[in-house]
């Protein structure tokens, strides 16, 4: 969403149950990112009748949401090569949950981007 404001194309997160998405309009143009990919809005047709049943909203809660959105933003912030700004987000969506596998994985392309060691921590299973 944040990458969204610094370009000025406001970014709403649509959320199906076990998934969060981006989606954003511009002029008459709708488009959603996810995980980094640019698609249209057509990728994700909702029945109506569905979303008002509320079969395609995911309760989370305000940390669960913005570790997603922090590592969606890393993401693509990865992927325009802003590596320093990609690690920052990763960073902080591993600080809401040190668990978070993907975050990891993404920190370790981020850190290889940047010709930086990349240690493996182990975390112990729960």
């Amino acid at each position: 969403m944040a990458v969204g404001d610094e370009r000025g194309v406001p970014l709403n997160p649509v959320r199906i149950p076990g998934h969060l998405f981006l989606r954003g309009r511009e002029g008459s143009r709708e488009f959603n990112i996810d995980f980094g990919e640019v698609t249209t809005d057509q990728k994700y047709h909702v029945d109506p009748d569905l979303v008002s049943k509320g079969v395609y909203l995911k309760t989370m809660d305000d940390r669960g949401l913005e570790n997603q959105l922090l590592e969606t933003r890393g993401i693509v912030l990865e992927e325009l090569w802003r590596n320093e700004e990609a690690l920052a987000a990763f960073d902080r969506a591993l600080a809401i949950d040190p668990n978070y596998a993907t975050a990891h994985y993404n920190r370790g392309v981020v850190l290889e981007n940047l010709s930086r060691d990349v240690r493996l921590t182990l975390i112990p299973i729960r």
